[in-house]
């Protein structure tokens, strides 16, 4: 027995069945078959097994090709390339409290948690109180996250259970270790799909961009190769504005890492041998935008925000000129006039518009107007300083 469009096409049950009794017919002569009888049901009966086993065949012939694999087949392919999805990262904050009693212990391992978002740590080491009744000790998140990198005097975490001689308030006045997110399924595929799509080619910018953005947090890179073989790499955060997306100390650290070694080795398995590479923090081009008429012509702060965030992520895709990644064109320069297109379908959608919209490039202070483009200097991202509403 055959079956057409295998195993593109997955047919009904009552459409096998209705094939096996046909092909008894046609191999015996007979017109008529009972329904009830025995070839009607055994007719049935293999109809089931057989639609089973085509749609396991249809799902393992799927499993072949990247955009109709199972997430879970996804992950192994990543792990055949050596990929791993990025767990994140625990936050660690050092925490300050006064009025304790003296020689009073804080136990390692004891609960606390953040007074506003409700974020559970837990201390990592044994503190004692000091004579003064002060206390100082590091506390660590319970998950990975970008949301438990809270720092600063005004950060405040409380004891879960109270403890005698123990301030049940304590201040974050130190960021130790910045909270990372677990890598998003999605996330974890577009890097898997672009490992497949980039092979290695032993030192090209497309390997690169692979190793460094095998670090979690690091999405994108801008690579400069010099006449005399010197490679420059700027690794880009993951980030709302262009402050956001300067990665940390500890991730320029790992993206070096990661482009000598996979991981897998204790030898450099990735950096060609004669490469001169430098990791180097990516800096900033700034960029205010003036709105006149906003205001007074019926401007709100919902459109205010509305305006902010569509800026930010037309700025948030800017590259600086970067042939050797494919950068190159509008992804490079900062158009005047499709933040102004921005404001206008804001505004026009709530009724009114502005009497004018100014795009300035700050140069070491001085306001110099984009009209109509400006292209990003070398080695730098866009940093949208904000709005200014003039009226």
């Amino acid at each position: 027995m055959s079956l057409e469009d295998i195993p593109i096409k997955t047919p009904t049950t009552g459409g096998i069945s209705e094939f096996i009794q046909n092909e008894y017919k046609s191999l015996t002569g007979a017109t008529y078959l009972s329904t009830g009888g025995p070839v009607w049901t055994m007719a049935w009966a293999l109809a089931a097994i057989y639609v089973l086993l085509y749609r396991f065949g249809t799902w393992a012939f799927n499993q072949i090709f990247w955009s109709s694999a199972d997430p879970s087949n996804k992950k192994e392919r990543g792990s055949e390339y050596g990929m791993s999805q990025g767990t994140g990262q625990k936050a660690v904050l050092e925490v300050v409290g006064g009025g304790g009693t003296p020689a009073a212990t804080l136990p390692s391992g004891t609960l606390v948690q953040s007074v506003e978002g409700g974020y559970l740590y837990r201390t990592t080491s044994e503190a004692t109180v000091t004579g003064g009744g002060s206390v100082t000790v590091q506390i660590q998140s319970d998950l990975p996250g970008e949301e438990y990198s809270t720092a600063g005097g005004s950060n405040s975490v409380q004891l879960v259970a109270p403890l005698a001689g123990i301030p049940n308030i304590l201040f974050a006045t130190l960021l130790v270790t910045p909270g990372i997110d677990t890598e998003e399924d999605e996330d974890y595929f577009t890097r898997i799909y672009s490992r497949m799509i980039r092979q290695p080619q032993g030192g090209s910018p497309g390997d690169y961009f692979l190793w460094a953005t095998e670090v979690g947090g690091i999405i994108d890179i801008v690579i400069y190769i010099d006449a005399a073989g010197e490679i420059d790499v700027y690794p880009i955060a993951d980030g709302t504005n262009g402050s956001d997306k300067i990665p940390s100390g500890a991730e320029i650290t790992a993206v070096a890492a990661s482009i000598d070694t996979s991981g897998q080795f204790v030898y450099m398995d990735r950096r060609p041998r004669d490469a001169d590479i430098t990791v180097q923090t990516i800096g900033l081009d700034h960029f205010e935008i003036r709105l006149q008429g906003f205001t007074s012509n019926g401007g709100t702060g919902t459109q205010q925000t509305a305006i902010e965030e569509g800026i930010l992520e037309y700025m948030g895709s800017l590259r600086p000129s970067n042939p050797a990644l494919g950068r190159v064109g509008d992804i490079t320069e900062v158009n005047a006039n499709i933040i102004f297109s921005i404001v206008n379908t804001v505004t026009l959608a709530a009724g009114f518009t502005v009497d004018n919209v100014i795009t300035n490039y700050d140069n070491a202070g001085t306001p110099i107007l984009v009209n109509p483009k400006r292209a990003l200097g070398v080695a730098k991202i866009a940093h949208f300083d904000g709005l200014i509403i003039e009226s």
